[in-house]
């Protein structure tokens, strides 16, 4: 994800089964595993890519949820 160095985890999932193609946009949503690492980047608008032995697709935020963030 722009602004944030490495690699890592997060969770990924829509609300249906499906077959995607090379070349399918899809919305999806996520959550990740190290909130302290991403709180300062996610906003819409914030390119990424996802990395799966190999980069395979491209992202950009849509959409953060203020309230899945926990406050320290």
């Amino acid at each position: 994800m722009d602004g944030v160095d490495g690699l890592h985890t997060l969770g990924m999932w829509i609300d249906r089964a499906g077959d995607f193609q090379q070349g399918d946009e899809l919305d999806v949503d996520c959550r990740v595993i190290w909130p302290e690492g991403f709180r300062k980047v996610v906003w819409p608008g914030v390119h990424f890519r996802l990395w799966d032995s190999g980069f395979f697709a491209d992202g950009t935020v849509t959409e953060r949820f203020e309230d899945e963030w926990e406050t320290t």
